[in-house]
């Protein structure tokens, strides 16, 4: 298993998916269909918090995060 991301772009991610520790459906539905096309169909969580994602989480919050 890949160690935790521990950046701040992780933690911005999150926020977006769970806001005050509560998914937020609609935002859960985009960041899914956006890592259907761009990181093999990972599950939220572990695209979040994988290091091994790290370089793709910046290219997520710009798409994402408006």
């Amino acid at each position: 298993m890949a160690k935790k991301s521990k950046t701040s772009a992780s933690k911005a991610l999150r926020g977006f998916w769970k806001p005050k520790g509560v998914v937020n459906e609609r935002h859960a539905k985009s960041f899914s269909a956006w890592l259907e096309k761009h990181a093999e169909g990972v599950d939220i969580a572990t695209f979040i918090h994988s290091t091994d994602h790290e370089k793709k989480h910046a290219k997520a919050l710009s798409v994402l995060i408006k």
